[in-house]
């Protein structure tokens, strides 16, 4: 007799697949044959041919009933999973740090020296997800937006090299540069310690929690006159990092508020033309490249479901 459910493993791994059909009134699984050719005589079915395909028809709808039940079981498991979705505003502080320049066209290259940066306003959301109300472990994905850090108009104690030679080192007026950052941020690393714990808070009304993970950094920078023409942009992407600590406290079951702090690393790179002429000659090609480091306060709501 064959078998009324087909499990063949497919490639290297291994993974079964199960054929399944469908009733209006329950799940059955399909059995699998060979088609009769049509100049083959229909043999008259027999009582005993009745009784088999009865019990056939049975032993289809008893392990079809045991697939759904399966199914519906795996579903369930997995909607006891723990998701949240998180809203949030705040700022960030970048630190002061220095910006290596570069002018190939007229071999110069050097450095400006503790660039100061405006605070900057940002916005995100954050999806997180846990095997279960009460696991400690998690992953998440953030997205957030900084309105900034501009970088305002200052003095700076400037290094010039000529083929690496120094030509020149003093303060340089530098023009205003307004920026903005999108960060894209994994964090492979998401872990929660239940505080509170109770039938309706499993994994604890309040949950300090730290996070760490890989980030993708969109940067744009606008010049406001430091090159001709001005109102140039620069966009760079860049692979950073993003680590941050915090805590939740649920209101109800399904909401709460937090609060984080977080900091943020990476790497920003320009690149501009400048038509100006110093001395005879044309500037021509600038490229730019600095480290930022921001420290952000945020605090927003959480939802769970």
């Amino acid at each position: 007799m064959r078998r009324l459910v087909s499990m063949e493993p497919r490639g290297r791994a291994s993974a079964w697949m199960l054929t399944i059909g469908t009733r209006p009134s329950f799940c059955r699984a399909t059995i699998r044959g060979t088609s009769r050719s049509n100049d083959q005589p229909v043999m008259p079915t027999s009582s005993a041919d009745k009784r088999e395909t009865g019990k056939s028809d049975m032993r289809r709808w008893l392990r079809g009933s045991a697939v759904c039940v399966a199914l519906l079981a795996a579903l369930a498991h997995t909607a006891r999973a723990d998701w949240s979705c998180d809203l949030y505003g705040g700022a960030g502080f970048t630190h002061p740090h220095d910006a290596q320049v570069d002018l190939p066209d007229i071999g110069i290259s050097g450095f400006h020296r503790a660039l100061a940066f405006d605070t900057a306003a940002l916005i995100g959301g954050r999806i997180a997800y846990w095997r279960s109300p009460a696991s400690v472990f998690g992953l998440a994905f953030d997205v957030s937006h900084f309105f900034g850090p501009d970088q305002p108009e200052q003095w700076s104690d400037t290094e010039l090299f000529l083929d690496g030679t120094p030509v020149s080192d003093g303060p340089e007026l530098i023009r205003r540069f307004e920026i903005s950052v999108t960060s894209l941020a994994f964090d492979v690393l998401f872990l929660r310690l239940p505080i509170a714990v109770s039938k309706d808070y499993p994994g604890g009304r309040l949950q300090p929690y730290v996070s760490a993970g890989p980030a993708i950094f969109i940067a744009s920078m606008t010049d406001t006159g430091n090159f001709l023409p001005a109102g140039q942009t620069s966009t760079s992407t860049s692979i950073g990092a993003q680590v941050g600590a915090g805590a939740n406290w649920l209101l109800t079951p399904s909401t709460g508020i937090f609060v984080e702090y977080r900091y943020s690393v990476f790497q920003l790179d320009d690149r501009f033309s400048n038509g100006k002429v110093v001395n005879g000659l044309p500037i021509g090609r600038t490229d730019g490249s600095a480290t930022f480091g921001i420290d952000s306060v945020v605090a927003g709501l959480t939802f769970r479901f």
